[in-house]
């Protein structure tokens, strides 16, 4: 059950980082290579 909630709460976190982070950060890159 811990490490589903883990994962759950990752995928968020990583979920926020492609929305809001910099294009410098792991996921803000990806979006910024989408063209966003």
């Amino acid at each position: 059950m811990e490490l589903l909630l883990s994962s759950a709460l990752q995928d968020i976190l990583d979920s926020l980082e492609f929305a809001r982070g910099s294009a410098e950060s792991t996921w803000g890159s990806v979006r910024a290579a989408m063209g966003h």
